[in-house]
């Protein structure tokens, strides 16, 4: 098609035809609509498996926001991305790979193809793009360049060479060359060799006062939380609608000498302290939404007696909140009492710690968390995981594990009695309309507001509760990358959190991160320092203890040589006892030796590795590394049952029989395919070797 002829019919396309639809390389939900191509508002792709943490919104193509010559470029390069192997994009032998780009790439793309349209105009370019110097889209990424940081840049690259890369299916054609020939998008963005990832860490004041705010919510207040829930369900299912009989019922219930008046707490409906009507009537039998004088009769005069006596209990659906410290020092409830509208808020704010727990915890992404299923905690070596689900059968997706603690188990277990969508338990119900029993949880989640109303409730509560969480950013994308840095920059911490955590490094360094996420922190680093230097220490001195007492402290090539260390360590302080310089008797002799000698042991969960960078021979994990190049140790390749630096550990041991007993039921299944079984066998044989030698 001649350019003349297009910019007659600005929307019509040369390669793709108008009735065409946009999505022919993906599978499709039945009875969802697709978009064609002659669409040129917006393309919605809910026909296509969209992430739990990604709105319906925003699971879309926003061509409106480009009109005329770029709204046509916009949606030409978006039917090819989608659609890599549609026929015009292979007879112009353009090669785009098999798998389709992604929604949420194109709806960015679409974002910066806006801005530099809006650009090309300021700056009097033509929409002719075959008219255009290779030097003014140059010029257009330098000037980004002060704008931006260097991700966006290189996304904007990306979208300024797409206009080359497919320009033999841009109908009236795009850039005449690349840009930029023979360098790389990161060359140019200038993050060759890797940037240090620009999502900052979350403040170490933060972190403690967040994840030990959630842990509270969940472990300590959800109980209060659904006590009141089961409360309103329980006086909403067995009331009675409507006004028929409410008078008589309220009357039978103010005899009662055990009934209290319900009062409002502080809200934006009534000020704290005057009285509940809705809830009076609920408790007395009646469900009405409104005309509460109609109900309540004549029986106002009793009903302020008993409140100036002093019957009353604050929100009406519990009457003992769990009692806490406070900041002050005394003593109260938790909270200044559920009714309707605060249980809705307070459910709220349980699901959000069970996210913000989660998150900070596990290292999962906010899309992997948003994604975590029912039932989806499992066994895995003995210690709990959470599996990913397909909700969609992909053979080309692997089922992934996240090894976490039992405190995260328990919040996802918490999280499922919370959740009203049939498979997700971090979403709303689809298309549904919540009633006010589950208006909190009903709602669409949304990961970073969840996290800043969670903060802004904790803190308006302080003076009952005693939490209190300082001012500082915290978004999902940060707790996997504070957490990525504590575990990657001080390995197998324990890191205390204000709660007892065991173990959360450990396994959380079982859980791939990105390695530019593992950067120290100057900030962390000063507080953690000293902290995980003593955490160390702590366990190895209990690892000595067991040798003086005779206890065995495991078996293999590293535990002799952990032991001729702690033999030398003992000989060393006989002597300094023997010449007068230490004092018989004094375990704090052998305690100062140990802390000084620097033993190579790091802890781990499967075993113990006495690697030692000074001397790397006999590691199983750097066997085909240049050792010159090695420091630490891979655990991702560790073979605890035949390297020379392991350490098996009475306390390992139930976790390699928990594994053994696992991979004998699942062997036995008759629905194993002989391959996998295979596999499986060869995998107990070294299970099973570590055990026989634990027993020898």
């Amino acid at each position: 098609m001649s350019l003349v002829h297009h910019l007659l019919n600005p929307h019509s396309s040369s390669f793709f035809a108008d009735d065409e639809p946009v999505l022919q390389s993906h599978s499709l939900t039945p009875g969802v609509d697709v978009p064609l191509f002659g669409q040129r508002s917006t393309w919605s792709l809910l026909a296509t498996q969209r992430p739990a943490n990604t709105p319906p919104s925003a699971w879309a193509i926003p061509l409106r926001l480009l009109d005329g010559p770029w709204n046509l470029r916009m949606r030409e390069i978006a039917m090819a991305m989608l659609n890599p192997t549609h026929s015009s994009i292979l007879t112009q032998r353009i090669n785009l790979g098999d798998e389709p780009a992604g929604v949420t790439t194109l709806f960015g793309h679409t974002y910066r193809m806006k801005g530099l349209a809006i650009w090309a105009s300021r700056n009097n370019l033509p929409d002719d793009l075959s008219q255009w110097h290779l030097a003014d889209a140059r010029r257009f990424i330098e000037e980004k360049r002060e704008a931006v940081d260097p991700t966006s840049l290189g996304a904007n690259i990306s979208v300024v060479r797409l206009l080359y890369r497919l320009s033999r299916v841009l109908t009236g054609g795009g850039l005449v060359g690349d840009p930029w020939p023979g360098m790389t998008s990161r060359e140019i963005a200038g993050t060759v060799g890797g940037v240090a990832a620009r999502t900052k860490n979350i403040s170490p004041e933060v972190w403690f006062a967040l994840v030990k705010s959630a842990w509270t919510y969940i472990h300590e207040f959800s109980p209060d939380i659904f006590a009141a829930r089961d409360s309103l369900r329980r006086l909403t299912d067995g009331g009675i609608r409507g006004y028929t009989g409410s008078r008589r019922r309220l009357r039978l219930y103010l005899d009662d000498p055990d009934s209290l008046i319900p009062l409002h707490t502080d809200d934006r409906n009534a000020p704290g302290g005057t009285l509940n009507q809705s809830m009076l009537l609920l408790l007395s039998g009646t469900v009405v939404d409104s005309s509460y004088e109609k109900a309540l009769g004549g029986s106002m005069d009793k009903i302020y007696s008993m409140i100036n006596e002093g019957r009353t209990m604050s929100g009406g659906l519990l009457r003992e909140p769990r009692q806490v410290v406070r900041q002050d020092g005394s003593v109260g409830p938790w909270h200044p009492g559920f009714s309707k509208r605060s249980l809705s808020m307070e459910l709220t704010q349980l699901r959000a710690a069970c996210y913000i727990f989660v998150s900070a915890l596990s290292m999962m992404r906010d899309s992997e968390v948003r994604e975590i299923t029912r039932g989806s905690v499992v066994e895995y070596y003995g210690s709990p995981a959470v599996v990913s689900k397909k909700r969609k059968l992909d053979p080309a997706i692997p089922t992934e594990h996240w090894w976490i603690i039992e405190p995260v188990a328990e919040a996802i277990s918490v999280a499922e009695k919370l959740s009203l969508h049939d498979d997700l338990i971090f979403s709303a119900r689809p298309f549904h309309r919540t009633s006010a029993l589950e208006e909190g949880v009903g709602e669409y989640f949304n990961s970073g507001l969840a996290i800043g109303r969670f903060i802004e409730q904790v803190n308006r509560l302080t003076a009952w509760h005693g939490l209190h969480i300082p001012s500082g950013k915290a978004a999902p994308h940060q707790f996997r990358k504070t957490m990525s840095m504590l575990v990657g920059t001080h390995d197998g911490a324990e890191i205390a959190l204000g709660i007892q955590l065991k173990h959360v490094a450990t396994r959380a360094l079982s859980n791939r991160v990105t390695q530019g996420y593992m950067s120290t922190d100057a900030e962390w680093s000063r507080m953690l320092d000293s902290a995980i230097e003593d955490a160390h220490f702590d366990r190895l001195k209990d690892f000595y203890d067991d040798y003086k007492a005779g206890r065995p402290i495991g078996f293999g090539p590293g535990a002799e040589k952990i032991m001729a260390e702690f033999a030398m360590l003992e000989k060393h302080a006989e002597t300094l006892r023997s010449t007068g310089r230490a004092r018989n008797g004094d375990a704090r002799v052998e305690y100062d030796l140990l802390r000084k000698a620097r033993v190579p042991l790091r802890f781990g969960k499967l075993n113990h590795c006495t690697f030692d960078e000074r001397d790397p021979t006999g590691a199983v994990c750097i066997e085909n590394a240049s050792i010159g190049t090695i420091t630490e140790p891979r655990p991702d390749m560790c073979r605890p049952d035949r390297c020379a630096n392991s350490i098996i550990s009475p306390a390992h041991i139930p976790i390699w029989s928990a594994e053994q007993a696992s991979l004998t039921r699942q062997i036995a299944s008759p629905k194993v395919a002989t391959p996998r079984r295979q596999v499986l066998l060869r995998e107990l044989e070294a299970v099973n070797n570590v055990i026989k030698k634990a027993e020898q």
